[in-house]
């Protein structure tokens, strides 16, 4: 997997020791503009820096030999596109999404109608609230808060491909930690890709 199948801006907790190419640590460290455009772009000075360096967001490992790591090249994020490859109740960290992604919610408890969003709820059912015949909730879970700039809010991906017991997820590399909330296996016989319109 390269880069350029993830998004600039894209933070994930990594457990390996190497850290795959275009991707840094988030320490805090200062970047050269010049070497690292696209991730400039979207992150600008908001975790410091100034003229030709803009620093990275400081991090603090949540376990020992655990860290995150932010992706420098890939898809732009863009609200239009949406998360493409993100399985369906996969929680994501993106430092610079613009506002209006239509693939996912803040992971901040808010209760959903069920009607388009059938395949979450098949996954999420009711652990998280919501009364299970209309409406589901989603998770309260806390951001990432680097402590040189703004919190990252976690997303919960609501469209995506539905996770499934017999597929390789190809999107993912070994020793990668992601996070998924699911509130049993998936039914047989789900689409592959749910909740998206052809």
């Amino acid at each position: 997997m390269s880069a350029i199948d993830n998004f600039v801006s894209e933070i994930r907790l990594l457990a390996g020791r190497l850290i795959p190419q275009y991707w840094y640590e988030c320490k805090g460290q200062t970047l050269p503009v010049a070497d690292n455009q696209s991730l400039f772009e979207q992150i600008g000075y908001r975790y410091g820096g100034s003229g030709a360096n803009f620093a990275l967001p400081n991090l603090t490992d949540p376990a020992p030999n655990l860290r995150y790591i932010i992706c420098s090249q890939g898809i732009r994020p863009d609200p239009s596109l949406g998360l493409g490859t993100a399985l369906i109740g996969e929680v994501r960290y993106i430092a610079a999404l613009p506002a209006g992604c239509r693939d996912a919610f803040p992971a901040d408890g808010r209760v959903l109608e069920i009607g388009f969003l059938q395949a979450t709820f098949a996954i999420l059912g009711t652990r998280f609230g919501g009364n299970g015949s209309t409406t589901f909730g989603l998770p309260s879970l806390p951001g990432l808060s680097p402590s040189n700039g703004p919190a990252i809010a976690p997303l919960l991906c609501v469209f995506g491909i539905f996770p499934r017991e017999d597929s390789f997820y190809s999107d993912a590399y070994v020793s990668e930690i992601r996070q998924w909330l699911c509130s049993s296996q998936p039914a047989a016989g789900c689409p592959v890709k749910a909740n998206r319109s052809a």
